[in-house]
């Protein structure tokens, strides 16, 4: 059957086609979850899906024959490529076309230099879990989301936002802060695409010293009502001040108050022990948990802070 279809670059012309293939695919897992039949998951909207391919082109397909049957995501962020998100009609499950866009979005991460190559899943699908088991992606570790109310007790560092500095210069304060919590990482392009599309908001923490930095995201992803959550992430913290991460985060707080949204949404990887016990001594609670896996690069712990969900 993959015979007849085709995989190419998605483009924008895609965006309407993506978003319903995106419902569909997603739609079983919201029911399995929710235990009802009547459940939809929401459309994304059009800015996400424009923003999440502006941050790779070359990286992101369609699957087609006579219309769109899958679509696939990937980001690149310095030597650190992820896959995400990506969905095929389940009517079309079993017939090639999932692996062969996981091939060809691989493929381009590869090409592109990626040493870290991996994805996040849905631990209690063993379906996903066998068919990235099958294409060679091994279990690593668990990402954690957690939410907390705003009410973290630590004083905020103080923050600046980026699009009130100089562009290359806040820039390049992405890149350094990144590339010293991980080696290899580098936020810049996802800071860029914040600005560019609007969807949220880039804290360089301890500005112009900055040791640390946060994107808020207040704008939802799906449609649909808000729920007033800001959605921190990524986060990364220099390797000596981390420490400090509860002030990072605190920022972090203050900003989202000021947007007033109630709670803050974030992720971290099992990986960085020390990390996550803060953030539950804190008060966050575990909401989702996912597992990430990789078919490229190891999982050390980084010797600085990198706080982030491989997902779109």
């Amino acid at each position: 059957m993959i015979s007849t279809i085709r995989i190419r670059c998605m483009r924008p012309e895609d965006v309407d086609a993506v978003r319903a293939l995106d419902a569909q695919a997603f739609t079983p897992y919201m029911r399995r979850l929710s235990n009802s039949d009547n459940e939809v998951m929401p459309m994304r909207t059009r800015e996400n899906i424009l923003a999440s391919l502006a941050l790779n082109p070359e990286g992101c397909f369609v699957a087609e024959d006579s219309a769109p049957a899958g679509y696939i995501f990937s980001r690149k962020l310095g030597t650190v490529g992820w896959i995400g998100v990506f969905g095929v009609q389940p009517e079309r499950h079993g017939q090639g076309i999932g692996g062969a866009l996981l091939s060809a979005a691989v493929g381009q991460l590869a090409a592109l230099g990626c040493t870290t190559i991996g994805l996040e899943t849905m631990p209690d699908s063993p379906y996903n879990v066998g068919f990235y088991a099958r294409a060679g992606f091994r279990p690593s570790y668990s990402v954690l989301t957690l939410e907390q109310t705003l009410a973290l007790p630590q004083p905020p560092a103080p923050a600046a936002c980026l699009s009130r500095v100089e562009q290359a210069a806040g820039l390049r304060t992405v890149t350094a802060i990144s590339q010293s919590a991980c080696p290899g990482l580098d936020y810049a392009p996802e800071a860029q695409n914040a600005m560019q599309f609007g969807w949220g908001e880039v804290l360089l923490i301890g500005w112009p010293q900055a040791w640390a930095l946060a994107v808020v995201r207040a704008v939802p992803r799906r449609e649909g009502p808000a729920e007033g959550a800001a959605m921190v992430g990524p986060v990364a913290v220099v390797p000596q001040a981390r420490s400090r991460l509860v002030e990072a985060l605190a920022a972090a707080e203050q900003f989202a108050r000021a947007q007033g949204l109630t709670h803050l949404v974030l992720s971290a990887n099992s990986g960085d022990w020390p990390a996550l016990q803060t953030l539950l001594a804190t008060g966050f609670r575990v909401a989702q948990v996912n597992l990430r896996l990789l078919c490229k690069g190891g999982c050390e712990t980084p010797p600085g802070i990198d706080l982030y969900r491989w997902a779109m």
